[in-house]
């Protein structure tokens, strides 16, 4: 299992499921209460490698597979649910021009709650007095290419 439990996604939504259903879910199951469009093959796709990654277990129910999280992994849950129930506080709003009509990219999401966070940290920091120091753009040195360089070259001995 990774060091961090990423928080979107599939497979995110099958953990969900799971630590709500301590007695384990078939992938038909799964699919229903997790509300996900997905075929049952990327679902089983998605729970195979979260057992490779040490995340579910499975057991053979009668005619079925049911799967079931890891002692590990639900209490690793349990952890982060008390964390978020203790810690959970309004967040920002991000401004409209930033909203994207899809959510296939779990990164984008990731990057929407780091700017997020970032923001309210600034604004800890300003409430506490702190002053943020806007610094100006520093221009870039102009590349030139061969043919520059030589004529440039040609110019220099040619005023010698």
């Amino acid at each position: 299992m990774t060091a961090k439990i990423q928080r979107y996604g599939r497979a995110a939504k099958i953990r969900d499921v799971l630590f709500a259903i301590p007695t384990g879910a078939t992938t038909l199951e799964i699919k229903a209460v997790a509300d996900l469009s997905d075929r049952l093959s990327a679902i089983g796709t998605s729970l195979i490698a979260m057992r490779k990654s040490d995340q579910v277990n499975m057991t053979m129910g009668p005619n079925c597979i049911i799967w079931h999280l890891t002692p590990k992994t639900r209490a690793e849950m349990a952890r982060m649910a008390a964390t978020a129930a203790v810690f959970n506080r309004p967040r920002r709003a991000l401004p409209a021009a930033s909203a994207r009509p899809s959510d296939s990219s779990t990164t984008i999401r990731h990057k929407d709650d780091a700017r997020a966070a970032i923001a309210d940290q600034l604004d800890a920091f300003r409430r506490a007095g702190g002053k943020v120091e806007v610094l100006g753009n520093t221009p870039f040195k102009s590349v030139i290419n061969r043919r520059q360089g030589n004529d440039r070259r040609v110019a220099r001995s040619a005023k010698a």
